[in-house]
């Protein structure tokens, strides 16, 4: 019969394993989302609520992967360092594809596409904010306008607030944001084509532990829909 400091040694050494392997395989009942909130229509943040088109996508994947996603406020720019430090496993901001971004994180499938526009007050712009790391919109732009001085900000309706207030002639931004904005607001600008500018694909930034998941039950919320309603 084991006396009892048998007994105490066998469970010193045997809890911590147990407690090891638990907490290393438990998964964690919530799924964080880094989601930047500035983006109308897409994802956007207002009274303490998110939504948008993405939005709406995600709680439908959440739903196939029977993992409840929590929605968490973020910069744009913050998102794939979240993603790459495992402080989230996906990310929303309306991201567009590019090799460069691709070297350093891994991106879901597509769910749409969109190009980039000048949203301006007139014609002849001669100052432009754009969204800092949108860095494709960035080189398109300088290519196309040469002489337009361009701004970085932080979050895409300051941008827009600037642009009111006749701080920017124009800002750089995805066609489909314009969209969401001139339905949103009263005031009228003109929107510009960037020569050159091609269609991106519109993607999330998602952790590589559950990319094969995530993108197969977000192929089926796209067949679903038919990608007519995203």
């Amino acid at each position: 019969m084991m006396n009892w400091k048998k007994i105490l040694t066998l469970l010193l050494l045997t809890v911590p394993l147990f407690l090891f392997f638990y907490f290393k395989w438990t998964p964690n009942k919530d799924t964080i989302v880094a989601v930047a909130g500035d983006y109308p229509g897409i994802c956007f943040y207002a009274n303490n609520k998110f939504s948008g088109k993405e939005i709406d996508i995600l709680e439908k994947v959440s739903e196939k992967m029977k993992q409840k996603f929590k929605f968490e406020l973020t910069n744009f720019s913050q998102i794939v360092w979240k993603v790459q430090n495992k402080q989230a496993k996906i990310g929303a901001g309306g991201f567009t594809f590019t090799p460069e971004r691709a070297q350093n994180v891994t991106f879901s499938l597509p769910y749409t596409k969109t190009q980039a526009v000048l949203l301006a007050k007139n014609n002849e712009p001669k100052i432009a904010a754009f969204q800092v790391g949108c860095e494709e919109h960035k080189k398109q732009t300088q290519k196309s306008f040469p002489n337009l001085e361009l701004r970085p900000y932080e979050d895409l309706m300051m941008m827009y607030t600037e642009l009111e207030l006749g701080k920017v002639d124009a800002i750089v931004l995805d066609d489909i944001a314009v969209e969401q904005i001139e339905k949103n607001k009263k005031n009228k600008f003109t929107k510009i084509k960037i020569p050159g500018s091609k269609k991106q694909n519109m993607v999330f930034v998602v952790d590589k532990s559950i990319e094969k998941e995530f993108n197969e039950k977000l192929e089926e919320v796209l067949e679903e829909t038919n990608n007519a309603k995203i």
